[in-house]
């Protein structure tokens, strides 16, 4: 049955660690500006706990455990990026991780291991089922109250992604074939395997999956793996007929559809060329895909962050997205504004993103939206041909010779195209190809600052997927993954968050003591007029004076000349006064 968490807790006279710490220590566990009090009052306080209502039963069972507590720790876990028995430690043992839960008592109870699992499986199924992503949802309330508590701005956006690996092993064809059969024939009941599946086959199927599968791949030729994977082919074709409410049954039905292909009323098995990077790549995270950028081979997934850009003041991630490895960033752009908007309150007037970004949509959408598209490059190199829009059509110069040719407009079936006719043969150009060189023409006279504020971003991706081991996140399947990137949004968020008041803290700390200086000059100033008059002030035969003015700035002069004081100096110590004041 779904409580929500009683904020109004009270700390108990023998039970609050603050009673029990010393002055020193004291201080600094109830500074407001220390990280974990930071954390609670812009990360817990935040918590809408009424999203998850759903999840539970409204009516009947115990009351659950707090939902503010629960996404607390998965945030804490990566902003302390530690495993989930370190994070249990620490919540049990760390004084200042259960100050920044919430938990003010020494004596107060966390919640059992089963529950905080129990708690992110029901989350995921209830994704699955009414395809609402509460954690998702956590992110956007509690990014929202901190912008508008700190007042960024969300006029200009940059985003960049990263290909993050699942956690799961490399499988070779074989042994992605060998695992996904085992997985499937173990979950067949002994009944329905004695009575629907003959003797032969069972016979069959128990000796090929008798010897490991790395085994079998390290041992056998090529031939014989080829031959082994065919009888496997003719078993599964009969296996998927047997028990169709196996577990197993979609993985094993997708990994035969993508391997095998019916032939003659037979089974054979496909081409490894036919392959796609859409295939499934191990039976344990089948929805994970393939993906080789620029050199870097991943199997697992994309993620794309969009954060603000601001000079001078604090950047926050407005929005996360994670998608299979095949996701071309392109797709990313639009619904990356559109969440940002959400969040931030505000329609951005710039994006900053690189090459991969660019589509002929995309870059109808920014001037549907009147957003300038900010590229760093284009995808491809630049044609021979430089192509202008004129009054009397397309005007065509050869970037080689220079030679400058009008097209033809003429209609295909294809489309409207113009065609132009080159030293060999006739070339055809498209709009696309007509947009791809006014972009490119725009990026030649793009200021290098507008084109150097994407930088940054680099260091936003590094310390995202920072936490992974080897380039690989520590979940499988898609949905832990982006439960996963949430939750290190808000970690690298509170993070700033942390950096951006101790800064400020600072910066308040040094202004007051120019004011404390300030003030004190202004009092030296009074008592000196209060004793001697300005004409005798500006005698320079007036020795006394100057040394009794000695005597009354001696005891403030840490640092200072030792000369006695004189016009110039006096007149000095007045531009002080101004300068420190005006700052």
């Amino acid at each position: 049955m779904f409580k929500k968490t009683d904020d109004a807790q009270q700390a108990s006279l023998f039970g609050s660690p603050s009673e029990l710490l010393s002055n020193r220590s004291k201080k600094k566990y109830s500074d407001p500006t220390s990280w974990h009090n930071v954390f609670h009052k812009h990360v817990i306080w935040n918590i809408d706990e009424a999203l998850f209502a759903p999840v539970f039963n409204s009516t009947i069972g115990a009351p659950n455990y707090s939902v503010k507590v629960l996404l607390g720790m998965m945030i804490i876990k990566e902003v302390l990026e530690c495993s989930d028995k370190q994070l249990f430690e620490h919540c049990e043992f760390n004084l200042l991780v259960r100050s920044a839960l919430g938990l003010v008592n020494i004596d107060d109870l966390l919640p059992a291991e089963s529950t905080y699992y129990l708690f992110r499986q029901r989350v995921y199924e209830y994704k699955y089922e009414g395809g609402i992503d509460l954690f998702e949802k956590v992110f956007q309330t509690i990014t929202k109250k901190q912008i508008s508590d700190f007042n960024v701005s969300g006029k200009i956006l940059r985003m960049d992604s990263t290909l993050i690996g699942s956690n799961i092993a490399s499988y070779s064809r074989y042994e992605l074939i060998h695992l996904a059969t085992q997985q499937f024939y173990k979950g067949i009941p002994e009944k329905i395997l004695k009575k629907r599946m003959s003797r032969k086959d069972r016979e069959t199927l128990g000796e090929l999956l008798k010897e490991e599968r790395n085994t079998v791949v390290y041992r056998s030729t090529r031939e014989e793996l080829r031959e082994r994977m065919d009888q496997f082919g003719q078993l599964i074709y009969r296996l998927l007929r047997l028990n169709k409410s196996n577990p197993h049954h979609d993985v094993l039905q997708k990994i035969f559809e993508e391997q095998y292909e019916k032939i003659d009323g037979g089974v054979a098995l496909r081409d490894w060329e036919e392959r796609k990077a859409s295939s499934v790549q191990s039976p344990d995270d089948p929805d994970c895909n393939y993906r080789n950028k620029n050199g870097q081979k991943v199997k697992g997934y994309s993620a794309n962050v969009t954060e603000t850009c601001s000079d001078d003041q604090l950047n926050i991630v407005t929005d996360i997205q994670l998608d299979k490895a095949n996701t071309q960033d392109n797709t990313y752009l639009k619904n990356a504004i559109i969440q940002s908007k959400e969040v931030t309150g505000e329609l951005a007037d710039k994006v900053h993103c690189d090459g991969a970004y660019h589509s002929p949509s995309n870059t109808t959408f920014s001037k549907l939206i009147n957003i300038d598209l900010v590229l760093t490059g284009i995808n491809g190199k630049a044609g021979r041909y430089d192509l202008l829009m004129t009054d009397d059509g397309l005007q065509v110069t050869d970037r080689q010779t220079g030679e400058i040719s009008m097209a033809v407009k003429v209609a295909t079936t294809k489309g409207i195209k113009w065609r132009f006719k080159s030293p060999t043969c006739y070339r055809y150009f498209t709009q696309k190809d007509i947009d791809n060189v006014i972009i490119r023409n725009n990026l030649n006279n793009r200021l290098q600052e507008d084109l150097s504020r994407r930088n940054n971003v680099e260091a936003t991706m590094f310390v995202f997927g920072h936490s992974c081991i080897n380039g690989k996140s520590r979940y499988r399947k898609i949905l832990p993954n982006r439960a996963w990137a949430y939750t290190r949004g808000l970690a690298i968020n509170i993070k700033r968050i942390c950096k951006y008041i101790e800064t400020t803290c600072q910066r308040t700390q040094a202004i007051a003591c120019l004011y404390d200086t300030y003030s004190f000059f202004n009092l030296w100033l009074s008592n000196f007029y209060n004793h001697w008059s300005k004409k005798e002030l500006l005698n320079p035969n007036c020795i006394i004076n100057r040394n009794n003015a000695i005597l009354l700035f001696a005891p403030y002069r840490s640092g200072l000349t030792n000369k006695p004081i004189n016009n110039p100096q006096f007149i000095n110590r007045c531009l002080l006064i101004t300068l420190v004041k005006k700052y």
